[in-house]
Parts: structure tokens; C-alpha cells; sequence
């Protein structure tokens, strides 16, 4: 007998839906009770959506035991019965002094305004802009001595939010950094993420509203820095980003030269462009898979959002928990470090992450670290000629990324080829390697207080607007 016989009401593609949109809000528990209480009352079961969730979870769960074992096999856990109930206490009922970048602005002593930005594809992005608690020093002369300050917007790589710019506090964290320096500091947040979750007229149990990849990124970028420009009257303002935050960056001004002309500065902290080729078997196997037969990818990973199971374990796991298996998961796909992170800091790390992206975001992914290339969406020879004229997509027009650019990476990240960048772009003004730094390092390690940030502080000052 087959499910849609046994419970012909029950619409799993709802429960999904339900879970994304109701998890958003109200406590775990209530929220988990609410989408499945919702979705047993909608039609239109589809057996694929059990199928292809059943197999996320299955999948992520064996990465996620796989690379468990080996991080606890790597700890200096206590043997002893105190020491083992101690962490398993923490692990499961530990909760994080703050659950989400709004929390966490505040603790620290900053304040924010929340302005929702829409894309010119009806997107609605959230972005949080930073008050420092003494801001009203510069309302005497109404607007106009903010108007005056260094605009930057922060944006974040993939999976994630802008969470990482404020999550190692005062005086560590980049945002705050730049804003105890007097910058008029924006944090952006693409489309679909917790901050982000919201469109004109689609929906997320719409496919459409999934429908994008790293080229579509570009109009997040193209929105949010008119949105700051025109808020601010700055006619330029200083855009950092850090690994998918700086690609989108490298597409959107190659790709549009007014855009271009309005970035004063360029950081690119570990810039995600021309990706190696992968070496944890699970990406490898799902690299060759999307490039030898891209149906049979799309039938299994589907063309919504990627792995929504993360969604919900985030939402259902104890925060520590979460945290502790996101972080062991995300160091074994990519083969990073925390050695150089603070470890009181570290849960916080990964509480907005895995955050929700499409599965043609990935698919971009993998096509690059199997051509080499940093390119446009491959979507085959015969669409491609209709889009581009070309049985292969273009690579992205990197000789129009004018503005002055500033590149940080780390000596031990393995990910991306950063010296063929660099040699690509012709306006690079500072190219700075850290010999010990992985991949999130230059964002996450506390010692980029003083091996980055000064740096960054010290060119946005004297580097002259760009004619």
C-alpha cells in the first residue's frame, strides 16, 4: 500500500513549507507543533519530497557522525564521570548566551535599525545598520553629521548571515570594530536566509522562489548599495566580503560599471573565486554527479531550497548541540581549523548556520570546482547558447573590477586559488596572506584585530574616492 493511501491529507511538501515559514517564529517546540499540526490539514502529498528529505537527512547525518567521531577523537575530553556528565549537560540542555545577530548587537552595548530592501527580482533583504549607544551626540546637527560618515556594508559567504561580523563581541567582532572607529557600518543579508525570507509575490513553497544562483547574487549587491548610497547621501561607500560575499562582489562590478563606480573600496577577505577542486568525498561525489548527469542531480537534491532538514535541526537541537555538530560537519567537508578561534566564543559560531540557500546556489558551486573556472551559471550547451550565445558560459569580466581592491586570505586555506585571482584584477591595492589562517579566519579569529582589521581601517582612511 503506498503512503498517499494510508494518509491521503497529509502533504509533506506542506509540512516542509510549514516548517520554514512557522520556525521562524515562537519557541521550538511550538513552532515544530504548529507546521506539523498545519500541514496535516493540506493536500497534494508528493512521494519525491518524502524521498528526497528522507535522504538529506540520512546524508547528513552520516557527514555529521562521520566528522563527530573524528572531532571527539581530536578532544582532550575528560575521562572521568564528572568530566563526561559536565559536557553532556552542556551539550544538551547548554544555552548560548545570545541566539541571533539582533541579540547579540545589543549585548555588546550597539544598537540597529532593520531596513528592508527590495531587489529589483522582489526580493526582500534585511539589512542592519549599527548605532553605536551614544549616537545621540550626533543628532544635535540632525542627519546630516551621519550623512558624513564612511558608509560600509558587510556581506557573508555562503550558508550563513551576517552573524559572523558581530558574534566575537566588542573589540574582536569586524563590525564593531569599524564602528568604534566612527563608520557608518551596514550589514547585508541575501535573499532567502532567516533575515531574508520574504519576496513581492512568491512564496517560499514556490520553486520560483529558489529559482537563483551565485549571478543572481549580483542584484542583492546591486540593491543594497543603492539602498545604503541613497540613505545616506554617499555617493561611494566601502563594501567587504568575505568568501560568497566577496564572489557576488567580483560578479556584480564586473558585470555593471555604475555599480562599480559607487565602491570607494573593495576588501575581499578569503574571496570565493576559482575554487579548487574539492577533496571531501561527499562534495566530490556531488561535484561529478551535478557535471556527468545534472537530471539525476536535480531529481535528487530537487530545485528548491537545499537540504531544508538544517532548517529544522536548527530549530528542533539544543543550541550547544547544534552549534557543536555544525561546526564538526562544516571542518570536515571543508578541512578547516578553529585552532586559532576563542573557545568561549566558538558555540556561537554556527547558531545561524547551516542558514537557507537554493540548490542551484550549490550547483554553481560545484560546476566552478570542477571547471576551474569563475563563470556564469552553466545551465548546458543548448540553453547557454540561447543565454549566451556560447555553448559555455562566460567567465566573469574580472578586468572591469576597476574599483581598489584589498585581498586578505590565509596561507592554510586550501579552498580557492587566490593568486590566479589576483592576477586577474587590476586594481589591487593590497594583497595580504596569513601564513596560518584557514578560510574563516580572517572574519573569525580573534587575532584579526590586529593581522586584518588595522589594515582595513587604515585604507578605507586613505584611500581617495574613486573618479
Amino acid at each position: 500500500m503506498v503512503w498517499h493511501q494510508l494518509f491521503p491529507r497529509v502533504s509533506m511538501r506542506s509540512l516542509h513549507c510549514s516548517f520554514l515559514s512557522n520556525m521562524q517564529t515562537g519557541s521550538p517546540q511550538t513552532s515544530f507543533a504548529t507546521g506539523f499540526v498545519s500541514a496535516f490539514t493540506l493536500p497534494n502529498l508528493k512521494p519525491a519530497f518524502i524521498l528526497r528529505n528522507i535522504f538529506y537527512a540520512v546524508v547528513l547525518s552520516m557527514i555529521t557522525l562521520q566528522a563527530l567521531i573524528i572531532e571527539l577523537a581530536s578532544m582532550k575530553w575528560s575521562l572521568s564521570l564528572s568530566g563526561f556528565c559536565r559536557n553532556f549537560v552542556r551539550l544538551f540542555f547548554g544555552k548560548l548566551p545570545v541566539d541571533n545577530v539582533r541579540d547579540q548587537i545589543l549585548a555588546h552595548g550597539y544598537d540597529f535599525d532593520e531596513h528592508k530592501v527590495q531587489t529589483s527580482d522582489g526580493f526582500i533583504l534585511g539589512v542592519f545598520r549599527l548605532k553605536t549607544r551614544d549616537a545621540h551626540k550626533h543628532k544635535t546637527q540632525g542627519n546630516t553629521t551621519r550623512a558624513r560618515r564612511e558608509a560600509v556594508l558587510m556581506q557573508h559567504g555562503l550558508l550563513n548571515t551576517c552573524l559572523p561580523f558581530v558574534q566575537n563581541g566588542k573589540g574582536l567582532a569586524p563590525a564593531f570594530i569599524l564602528a568604534d572607529q566612527g563608520f557608518d557600518v551596514w550589514l547585508g543579508n541575501n535573499r532567502c536566509n532567516k533575515h531574508s525570507r520574504k519576496h513581492v509575490k512568491l512564496d517560499p513553497s514556490d520553486d520560483e522562489f529558489w529559482n537563483w544562483a551565485i549571478d543572481d547574487l549580483a542584484i542583492d549587491v546591486e540593491a543594497m548599495v543603492d539602498f545604503i548610497c541613497n540613505k545616506t547621501g554617499n555617493s561611494q561607500l566601502t563594501y567587504i566580503g568575505h568568501s560568497q560575499g566577496a564572489a557576488q562582489g567580483l560578479e556584480a562590478f564586473s558585470t555593471n560599471e555604475k555599480l562599480c563606480a559607487k565602491i570607494k573600496l573593495f576588501v575581499c577577505l578569503s574571496p570565493g573565486a576559482f575554487v579548487k577542486p574539492l577533496t571531501n568525498p561527499w562534495l566530490k561525489r556531488c561535484a561529478k554527479l551535478h557535471v556527468n548527469n545534472p537530471s539525476l542531480f536535480f531529481s535528487i537534491f530537487g530545485r528548491g531550497c537545499f537540504a531544508p532538514p538544517m532548517e529544522w535541526g536548527r530549530k528542533l537541537v539544543p543550541h550547544y548541540l547544534w552549534s557543536f555538530l555544525g561546526q564538526c560537519m562544516f571542518l570536515e567537508l571543508f578541512d578547516w581549523s578553529t585552532a586559532l578561534w576563542d573557545k568561549c566564543s566558538e558555540p556561537l559560531y554556527f547558531q545561524e548556520t547551516p542558514s537557507c540557500i537554493s540548490v542551484r546556489n550549490v550547483a554553481q558551486w560545484l560546476q566552478q570546482s570542477e571547471s576551474g573556472r569563475f563563470c556564469f551559471y552553466d545551465f548546458g550547451a543548448e540553453e547557454n547558447m540561447k543565454r549566451y550565445g556560447t555553448e559555455y558560459p562566460p567567465d566573469y569580466p574580472l578586468e572591469n573590477v576597476t574599483c581598489p581592491t584589498a585581498v586578505f586570505h590565509g596561507g592554510k586555506d586550501l579552498l580557492i586559488d587566490f593568486q590566479r585571482l589576483i592576477k586577474m584584477l587590476p586594481n589591487v591595492v593590497l594583497d595580504k596572506q596569513h601564513p596560518q589562517y584557514y578560510h574563516l579566519d580572517n572574519m573569525c579569529a580573534p587575532s584579526a584585530v590586529e593581522t586584518v582589521f588595522p589594515e582595513i581601517i587604515r585604507l578605507i582612511k586613505t584611500t581617495s574616492p574613486v573618479a
